[in-house]
């Protein structure tokens, strides 16, 4: 595959053919312009060359002042060297003055029928001709043929020079305002090189260094604006893969070395057969820890690449509320914790997902709650197109600085965080964030007189692909 032109030598192309171009258009103009300046030349002088001699004709009332036509005529060529005249009467030449071979031409009568004068050539000379019949003075006399031939081999050669001049200096300009074109464009990109030279210094070491905005043009302002907005999102991407790679090395580290360390006591000594069992129960439960997070990385993973389709079914929101409600009384009751429910409203949505979502926002309610206080799950279904859920329960707030960094992967504000026997491993908020999007909504947090609410704030209606989605308020 050719590698395609270089703006600068695009720009040039196009700025020396546009020229180019205007120039031809331009010179045709001229060339046309200066032909129809001489041919009307020739018209007026062929024009009064035949009224001159039709006047002639027509004072010439006997034959003695006829045989005086000849020496009058001589006077009508006067000043036009080459010029032919030609008159002729029932087959009698009146007069003849000029080269034989243009008055044989003449006396064919070939430009008799003509409107306007006709171009003749002979040889290397030029003739532009106009005939007519007039009338003589004598009476009875037939009228006379009037031909005259004027030469404009000068005139035409001069036309020539002038236009071999015209599309000499046409095609030079055209090359001097290529190259010129070319220095002028590649002096006005400079700038843009200069951006180019500082993109290509950029690394992952470098992304903190915004490009200069100081010295850029007008026109590329936005181009480096745009591409520091992009650099400090792949910044805070990089930061946030950095530190959510170490936190899951950390997460990975904690149980498999529980299951090497469990397994490594075992095999050291003899146990009895029921301290093999234990200790294959609690290798049992590490496994489960890693393949629970294993498996919520990959939801995770197929979410953020769209790989997740989401199955709509008509959903009645207060039912399912209630079976997730019943599914975590004896949790609930465990621990001294009344669960509530109002509301009710029905949407169209992925059964599984949003019971997954609600579970994980219900888990950390029932968690962080104090015993003998409530969680309630409240169902609003005041806006025509959208649906909000609301988890609130009870317990410390969640300091401000934090309450976008839950919602990220392995993030815990708690210090259970750094406890690897946790089954808080972080996960949750993510995944019911992520199911959120999924539908095409939000989940968000508020923390009001000692209560802390996530709202699960979802579409009715599946959003048409592509639609834009509608500013949800934080």
């Amino acid at each position: 595959m050719s590698r395609p032109l270089s703006i600068t030598a695009r720009i040039s192309l196009l700025f020396a053919l546009s020229t180019t171009v205007i120039l031809l258009v331009t010179g045709f103009l001229f060339e046309r312009a200066g032909n129809d300046r001489f041919l009307d030349n020739d018209r007026k002088e062929l024009t009064g060359k035949l009224d001159l001699v039709r006047d002639l004709l027509g004072s010439a009332r006997t034959a003695q002042q006829l045989e005086t036509l000849p020496q009058r005529l001589k006077d009508v060529a006067v000043g036009h060297p080459g010029m032919a005249i030609l008159i002729k009467s029932d087959d009698a030449v009146l007069y003849a003055g000029g080269d034989r071979p243009v008055l044989e031409h003449l006396a064919s009568g070939k430009e008799l029928d003509a409107a306007q004068p006709t171009t003749w050539r002979l040889g290397e000379r030029i003739f532009r001709i106009a005939a007519g019949r007039f009338e003589l003075g004598i009476p009875g006399q037939k009228p006379a043929m009037v031909a005259i031939a004027l030469d404009i081999s000068e005139d035409q050669a001069f036309l020539r020079e002038f236009e071999e001049f015209l599309w000499f200096g046409i095609v030079q300009t055209g090359l001097a305002v290529g190259w010129l074109g070319w220095v002028v464009v590649r002096h006005g990109l400079a700038p843009l090189r200069g951006v180019s030279t500082q993109i290509s210094t950029m690394s992952a070491q470098a992304l903190d260094r915004p490009l200069v905005t100081k010295q850029v043009p007008s026109e590329l302002e936005g181009l480096v604006t745009a591409f520091n907005a992009m650099r400090e999102r792949l910044l805070d991407s990089f930061l946030r893969l950095t530190e959510f790679s170490d936190d899951l090395a950390h997460e990975l580290r904690t149980p498999i070395n529980n299951l090497l360390l469990q397994t490594q006591v075992t095999l050291d000594g003899e146990a009895s057969l029921e301290h093999y069992r234990a200790a294959l129960q609690a290798n049992e439960e590490e496994c489960q820890r890693l393949s629970r997070m294993i498996s919520d990385m990959l939801f995770l993973a197929k979410a953020d690449n769209r790989l997740v389709h989401p199955k709509r079914e008509p959903l009645i929101l207060g039912q399912e509320v209630s079976a997730l409600l019943d599914f975590y009384e004896p949790l609930a009751s465990e621990g001294g914790i009344q669960l509530e429910q109002s509301g009710s409203a029905t949407l169209s949505g992925d059964r599984l997902m949003l019971r997954r979502a609600l579970s994980n926002l219900l888990s950390n309610a029932i968690r962080y709650t104090a015993p003998g206080l409530s969680v309630c799950v409240c169902i609003d279904a005041s806006e025509p197109d959208w649906v909000s859920l609301s988890v609130t329960n009870p317990g410390p707030e969640i300091p401000v600085d934090q309450r976008e960094r839950i919602f990220e992967r392995l993030y815990r504000g708690d210090p259970s965080r750094q406890d690897g026997r946790s089954d808080n491993v972080g996960l949750g908020l993510a995944i019911s964030r992520s199911i959120a999007k999924l539908h095409g909504g939000d989940i968000l947090v508020s923390c009001l007189d000692g209560e802390n609410t996530f709202t699960l704030r979802l579409p009715r209606e599946a959003p048409s692909e592509g639609a834009a989605q509608p500013e949800i308020s934080k």
